[in-house]
């Protein structure tokens, strides 16, 4: 089977029309299964402020739309240090409005979720789990709270005999830096080693490189998929991507285990209130090289789709 995982749905100032090149929409439309993580709260009331980012549903509805994004078999984690920026009432909201979508929201800790949700697709059992290093504000951690890394290394091991493969996304990292710290790294290793076939990480906001261990693979950052607020933008937050994995199948001696992937890098295009999401192969010629030396750093060759 084949997934695609996305970086973080940012709310934007600008809430105008949003497109997605055709191969880009044709790509997420095609997939067995889209993982993405909402950077934003949702609500009738928009805002953006100080270390608080509120979407309209509307403005995420287009943005599923223009990406050909089907909600029945999309996974959305929650897991990030915006969650409680209106209090645990918000993060209630945000849910209620994902699971509403039929999108299927991870790694909040609210009722009687765990920090395993188990999916079944093509007769594989995907082990999915999300949650955050960070959180802006935690008042009421006993209130729609969302998962945090000890509560995972607990659940991993009880998981592993349960679940074809486990798929974590944890909100870690340093914001607006290219490259994991060791610490990081030593983390994602550990992740690997205790039995997650592929961890995708965010929080950073720009692209960090993939790694491979032993059998598994660490995306350690996937940037944006849309903008962050232009006061706080610098170009390189404009170019995101998308990981294209493929999963052995049920019948396989390893099911679940990544045979395959392709990093597809994305970047925004703003206009206006308009929002233009492409694959770096379709730029004009001058802003792609731009691009391409940025992506030289972070990539080998053959670890980018072109």
């Amino acid at each position: 089977m084949r997934a695609v995982f996305l970086g973080d749905l940012m709310a934007s100032v600008r809430e105008g029309p949003v497109l997605a090149s055709a191969s880009l929409r044709e790509r997420i439309r095609s997939a067995d299964l889209v993982v993405f993580n909402c950077e934003s709260l949702v609500s009738d009331r928009p805002f953006i402020g100080a270390l608080v980012f509120v979407m309209s549903q509307a403005f995420l509805e287009r943005c599923l739309e223009a990406l050909g994004i089907d909600p029945a078999k999309t996974i959305v984690s929650v897991a990030n240090n915006h969650i409680h920026d209106r209090g645990p009432a918000g993060c209630e909201e945000l849910i209620g409005r994902l699971e509403g979508l039929g999108l299927t929201p991870i790694g909040a800790r609210a009722g009687n979720r765990t920090p395993i949700v188990t999916i079944e697709r093509h007769g594989l059992r995907l082990g999915f789990s999300a949650w955050t290093e960070w959180m802006n504000r935690d008042r009421h951690p006993a209130l729609c709270s969302v998962w945090r890394p000890k509560t995972i290394d607990e659940a991993v091991a009880a998981s592993t005999s349960t679940c074809d493969t486990l798929i974590g996304f944890p909100h870690w990292d340093y914001e607006f830096c290219h490259f994991p710290t060791a610490a990081t790294v030593a983390r994602a290793h550990r992740l690997i080693d205790e039995g997650f076939s592929l961890l995708v990480g965010h929080h950073p906001h720009v692209l960090q490189p993939i790694e491979k261990r032993g059998s598994g693979f660490c995306q350690y950052s996937l940037g944006n998929l849309t903008p962050m607020p232009a006061r706080i933008a610098h170009w390189a937050t404009m170019l995101g991507a998308m990981l294209e994995v493929r999963l052995a199948g049920s019948s396989s001696v390893h099911p679940g285990r990544v045979t395959a992937y392709d990093v597809v890098p994305i970047f925004e295009i703003r206009t206006g209130r308009s929002l233009a999401l492409r694959e770096v192969e379709e730029l004009p010629a001058r802003l792609r090289a731009k691009i391409d030396r940025r992506l030289a750093l972070l990539f080998p060759p053959r670890q980018v789709a072109r």
